[in-house]
């Protein structure tokens, strides 16, 4: 959480922060230096938007100085990604995040994070429009053509899905130049003999060797952020530091399409240039990729990759990208070069005073590529008509406590008939009286080619105990209006008229078990017409 400095005297330092829910006595606070969070502050006493501090270093404070809080509560990766509104690509890992600096210590260093996770539907009479499980499908099927196209409605049953997480980091083993990183996950189904396994995917799983302390070999499959659009490669990365540039080079393949797992049909290669800079006030990282892709060893993809974020300038964020296909084949057939531009993306970020942030977002990407989600088909359906176009975006805090926000988009795609439009706005009250608790109300609306939308979410959020518990209950109602002159509507037994509206109710809780251990369940029960069904997620997370 982020605060502000609000008075200096020559014993404490008070900061303010909208609520200081999850922040205890003795905990420590921070401010960003050279991208990373340094311990300036030990909090001695606080309130419900307040903190009196002492200073733990010789840093230099002043009236309105940035603050940053770590609330004790803090929800497993996989939950929140689990509990995500909209979609995010790979690609996002490096907005406003410049590159980490090599660690050149040498000195062996261990972290990580192994959890367990059950996803399970209850119904028994719910159509498969409703999602059931988690989904294994191939990039952009949620297109116009897939949700126009004659679906099968046949009723299904309960599912329940277990997940188990591995996420390691072991820094310069035995004290020596060789790391090693890995992120996986095994998914399977309970009482369901004939399809019992999903199998294992495998993320991240990549051994480092420090060539030099400029010089690095990495083999096995990564994301290199410099690159990030890429996404994995199964092979080997050499980088190379110079001052605040770096090259690099990759040669191996790209993970299956379907499936993600190893294929050594799908070779590619490539390299790229960065120069990242970094100032007490800011910092400026931009990368310039060019990028061979192929099958069965003949050319599929070349393109170049352009990226650049930059917080120089005061209270102002920038990032960008841009692809620009190189290859393509004309009407014969043939390979001839060409300049296509095929992935535009642009984000400014403006806050001019503390109680006001502005953003405007251009987005000419492709959708996002899921191999795994357990999103509901129709909030996949919004993201996808969400994402991509122009959007802006505000946040306004007018009054202690008080936070407004919300968002305008617009989308149109040519092959589309009409123009996409949402829009987005809440109103957040933290520390309610009385109840001591935050209360969150939102409304979404949008207009698509086939359907349009409104969903209104009510929410309470509070600690049930201070640091260690934490709850949350929503009531959310949904209306989703089918245009009956699309395919869609008029090949559905399920559809008996063009409205589906749906109530849900949601509850949520953390536990805090010990400093490294979490319990996280989330439970949602909806009504749509004469359809009920329920959905449970738990998870249980231990980092070391």
């Amino acid at each position: 959480m982020e605060g502000n400095v609000t008075f200096i005297n020559h014993l404490n330092v008070y900061v303010s922060f909208v609520n200081t829910s999850g922040i205890k006595v003795g905990d420590s606070l921070y401010v960003y230096s050279n991208n990373k969070l340094k311990p300036v502050l030990y909090v001695t006493g606080l309130s419900s938007s307040s903190c009196v501090a002492k200073p733990s270093s010789d840093f230099v404070f002043f009236v309105s100085c940035k603050i940053v809080a770590k609330k004790r509560v803090s929800k497993p990766i996989e939950v929140l990604s689990q509990q995500e509104l909209e979609a995010v690509a790979v690609a996002d890992a490096a907005l406003f995040v410049p590159k980490p600096k090599v660690d050149n210590s040498q000195k062996e260093h261990f972290d990580g994070r192994i959890s367990v996770s059950s996803y399970s539907t209850f119904t028994n009479n719910i159509p498969n429009l409703i999602p059931n499980d988690s989904l294994s499908i191939k990039a952009d099927t949620l297109n116009s053509d897939t949700l126009n196209a004659p679906q099968d409605y046949s009723k299904v049953n309960s599912i329940y899905r277990m997940r188990y997480n591995l996420d390691l980091n072991a820094y310069h083993i035995s004290n020596s130049k060789f790391s090693f990183e890995t992120s996986m996950a095994f998914t399977h189904r309970l009482f369901t003999y004939n399809t019992a396994y999903d199998g294992l995917r495998v993320y991240d799983l990549a051994f480092k060797y420090d060539l030099s302390k400029t010089t690095t070999l990495t083999a096995g499959r990564k994301i290199n952020l410099s690159m990030a659009n890429v996404g994995a490669v199964d092979g080997l990365q050499l980088e190379k530091a110079m001052g605040n540039f770096s090259a690099g080079a990759l040669l191996g393949s790209r993970p299956n399409d379907s499936t993600y797992a190893f294929d050594s049909k799908l070779l590619q290669y490539g390299a790229y240039v960065a120069h990242n800079l970094e100032k007490d006030y800011g910092y400026m990282s931009t990368s310039f990729v060019i990028f061979n892709q192929t099958r069965n060893l003949v050319t599929d993809r070349r393109y170049a990759y352009f990226q650049h974020s930059n917080s120089l300038l005061d209270n102002l964020d920038l990032f960008c990208s841009l692809e620009m296909d190189l290859y393509k084949l004309d009407k014969n057939l043939k390979p001839v070069s060409t300049l296509d531009f095929t992935g535009t993306y642009a984000s400014l970020r403006y806050r001019p005073w503390k109680q006001l942030s502005m953003s405007f977002t251009y987005d000419a990407r492709n959708n996002v590529y899921y191999y795994e989600t357990i999103k509901k088909p129709i909030d996949s359906i919004y993201d996808k008509f969400t994402r991509q176009g122009y959007r802006f975006q505000t946040t306004i805090r007018p009054f202690k406590n008080v936070v407004i926000g919300g968002w305008a988009g617009y989308r149109y795609n040519p092959k589309d008939t009409v123009p996409s439009i949402n829009g987005h706005s809440y109103l957040t009250i933290a520390n309610v009286p009385y109840i001591n608790s935050s209360l969150t109300i939102s409304a979404t609306a949008f207009n698509a080619v086939f359907v349009d939308g409104v969903i209104y979410d009510i929410g309470l959020m509070r600690d049930i105990v201070a640091g260690i518990v934490y709850g949350e209950v929503h009531y959310k109602y949904e209306n989703y209006t089918y245009k009956p002159t699309t395919t869609f509507y008029k090949t559905s037994s399920f559809l008996q008229s063009p409205s589906l509206p749906q109530n849900a109710i949601e509850f949520s809780l953390d536990w805090r078990l010990s400093n490294k251990l979490i319990l996280s369940t989330n439970f949602e029960l909806v009504k749509s017409g004469e359809f009920n069904y329920g959905r449970l997620f738990m998870n249980i997370s231990h980092r070391f």
